[in-house]
């Protein structure tokens, strides 16, 4: 008997539950080496991608995401991990980069600490954004892999064998609108309802009719509704290639 998480869409990337004993639409990135095979058990569930014979720490399993995020949106990526060997604790990132690898251009959007031969669970979000927009823009990401921490010159517990499994990354969030200085803001569209014969309660054709004095008789106004509009606040991680 075998149990498959159902709860896990792809989104923007291939399928990745790896249950079907295929990781069609991963792989490793044109110059870099490595070698993906589907392993037992999953986090899970039968099956996990695993990554062995890695050189640099910037390799993992990659997937193709040329056009499919938008600058400003916030995203979230779920997935499980799991590495072997090397040292106690490795940290792990989920990065995006272009083809050539750039310094500026390529972005860590999550960054996770895991422990030696336990599956990690992976779950936040980010704002899709580069580091240096002189440099490149989010049109330049080519591809969205796991790697370990980023080291010029790493030892072999840095080059650790590791795993991936039910792995999403869906748009959460689009981008927030700039607002116009002096625009009605929407809360205030819904919230001022203008006095008049439109409406029930205070107009002079309809409703219950009430005397008052005029030596009592107040008038009121509705203060305005003052609203702001702020963006979602993100961290740019640094990122070193």
């Amino acid at each position: 008997m075998s149990v498959v998480r159902l709860d896990t869409p792809p989104g923007l990337l291939p399928e990745a539950t790896f249950e079907d004993d295929s990781h069609e639409g991963w792989f490793v990135v044109d110059g870099r080496e490595g070698e993906l095979s589907i392993v037992a058990p999953g986090a899970d569930s039968d099956s996990a991608l695993r990554i062995t014979g890695r050189t640099q720490t910037n390799t993992g399993p990659a997937a193709d995401i040329v056009g499919k995020l938008e600058a400003g949106a916030t995203y979230r990526v779920q997935a499980d991990l799991r590495y072997t060997g090397g040292n106690a604790a490795q940290g792990f990132q989920f990065t995006l980069c272009d083809d050539a690898f750039s310094y500026g251009i390529c972005f860590n959007g999550v960054r996770v600490v895991a422990k030696q031969a336990e599956w990690t669970s992976i779950d936040a979000e980010f704002v899709a954004d580069v580091p240096n927009p002189a440099v490149g823009s989010v049109d330049d990401w080519a591809y969205a892999f796991f790697e370990t921490d980023w080291k010029a010159s790493p030892e072999a517990a840095d080059l650790v064998d590791f795993e991936i499994d039910n792995v999403s990354l869906v748009k959460v969030e689009k981008e927030p609108e700039v607002p116009v200085e002096g625009a009605e803001s929407p809360v205030e569209r819904v919230q001022t309802k203008p006095v008049g014969d439109h409406n029930p309660l205070m107009g002079t054709s309809s409703g219950p009719t009430r005397t008052t004095s005029s030596s009592t008789a107040a008038s009121t106004s509705t203060p305005p509704v003052t609203t702001s509009s702020t963006g979602r606040p993100s961290s740019r991680p640094t990122v070193c290639r």
